[in-house]
């Protein structure tokens, strides 16, 4: 515990800061399937080292013979350490543990063993393992193990958590927040909405909804996402590294609960412009996604068949659980759950376990026996939690035509956003076709 200007201040272990080094393995073999992937990551390891005091890094790791690697890697400028050791037994076992009954080849082990001593955060094989899926690798090694494609959206989301604004498919370096998402991710249908209600709608108010939501709903979606993308990679990293109290749990709520205000904010708006663009002339408060007299007033109508598909109205009521806790509950938190074991411990045996830790011997000692036992409560609710099963991932309590159930938020994020880009388009395709019907038809009664 440091004193500093004569006052103790009391350090919790477990805890740092987000990591500003993003590492990825890459076997030699992979660099042939890297195409301008390898080079890219290359540019963006480039411009880091061109900020002043660069806020974070990439580093990549490879191994094999020394007169190998570097003619694999010739060329490139980005940090570059190769690995020498052969992996420990108890890295290999992990890692078969992973693939449970699954067959995995003994180099994609020995990479994935590496991997895990490297404490890598990406690892890049010459063939991506397809069972056990993806997402149960990552879930069990806490590393994300992707093809070349994958690795750079990677490696956007990290930089990009780190304020950097960078996108691998523009030629900018630099571009402010304001433009990134307009040029890296352009909403080309939701523009051409905004274009074609322009010349065929005369309401400057429905103007302005199809503006924004192309121009500021999109971009504060995608960024919001990123963040959220950059939080979940963080606590993967520090899980790896031994950081049990940086969970950055408080930061995933915050944007979480951001996340969902902004998507439904996003169907309420596109449903205001098909009630002007339609001509339903519904007043506002009877429009909305799931308003019952909106949905008849849009029967026989453009995009009526895309708010009633059934896969979308699964998600849109999801999202309507989240979103309602979200707006008038309190906030959406992705919590941990947990399976309590058949019989619990008494209060005895808690306390028993507790003061023979020497997390408890340190309280004592720091605050006195007196001061230690305002901590006790806390600390039996650990001890309790640490005899229950935790759920591999955060859930969150929803509820949908009164029957309770869990989503697992952080899983679903980009999922989410390519749910709502998916309808957003679809209708904006719909009332495209629609106003240009309209203007042909009115073209035609003027004999042009």
């Amino acid at each position: 515990m440091p004193v500093i200007n004569g006052r103790v201040y009391t350090e919790p272990d477990g805890w740092t800061m987000p990591s500003p080094e993003f590492r990825l393995l890459v076997p030699p073999g992979a660099v042939t399937s890297a195409g301008s992937h390898l080079l890219d990551i290359d540019a963006l390891s480039v411009f880091l080292r061109s900020l002043p005091g660069p806020p974070c890094g990439l580093r990549l790791f490879s191994y094999g013979a020394e007169a190998i690697v570097p003619e694999r890697f010739a060329g490139l400028s980005i940090p570059f350490t190769r690995l020498t050791a052969e992996p420990l037994r108890e890295s290999i076992e992990r890692v078969r543990a992973a693939f449970g009954e699954h067959a995995a080849p003994q180099d994609t082990v020995d990479l994935l063993a590496r991997g895990i001593e490297a404490k890598v955060d990406i690892v890049v094989p010459e063939v991506v393992p397809t069972d056990p899926p993806q997402i149960e690798l990552m879930k069990a090694l806490d590393i994300e193990v992707c093809d070349w494609r994958e690795a750079t959206r990677a490696c956007e989301v990290f930089v990009r958590g780190h304020e950097v604004p960078w996108a691998f498919n523009t030629a900018f370096w630099g571009l402010p927040w304001s433009h990134l998402y307009l040029w890296a991710e352009r909403a080309e249908r939701l523009w051409a909405l905004r274009e074609a209600i322009h010349v065929r709608i005369a309401s400057p108010e429905t103007c302005e909804l199809a503006r924004s939501l192309a121009f500021n709903r999109h971009p504060s979606l995608a960024y919001t996402r990123d963040r959220l993308l950059f939080y979940v990679q963080q606590r993967r990293t520090a899980r790896r590294f031994g950081f049990r109290r940086s969970d950055f749990v408080f930061e995933c709520n915050y944007y979480l609960n951001h996340y969902y205000l902004l998507l439904w904010g996003g169907l309420e708006q596109m449903c205001l412009i098909m009630n002007d663009v339609c001509g339903i002339g519904l007043p506002r408060k009877r429009v909305g996604i799931a308003s019952p007299d909106f949905l008849k007033a849009l029967t026989g109508r453009p995009a009526h068949a895309i708010l009633n598909d059934p896969e979308f109205v699964r998600w849109r009521k999801v999202l309507s659980s989240a979103r309602h806790l979200a707006a008038h509950q309190g906030i959406t938190m992705a919590s941990p759950m947990f399976e309590a074991t058949e019989q619990e411990p008494s209060v005895a045996e808690l306390d028993a376990a507790i003061e023979a830790s020497d997390e408890w011997r340190s309280n004592v000692a720091m605050f006195g026996a007196a001061g230690a036992e305002e901590f006790r409560e806390l600390f039996r609710v650990e001890g309790r939690l640490g005899r229950m099963t935790e759920f591999p991932e955060r859930v969150l309590p929803i509820e949908i035509d009164g029957q309770r159930g869990f989503i697992m938020p952080l899983l679903n994020v980009q999922w989410d956003f390519d749910q709502f880009m998916a309808f957003a388009n679809r209708v904006a395709n719909a009332l495209i076709e629609h106003l240009e019907g309209v203007g042909a038809s009115a073209a035609s009664e003027r004999g042009e």
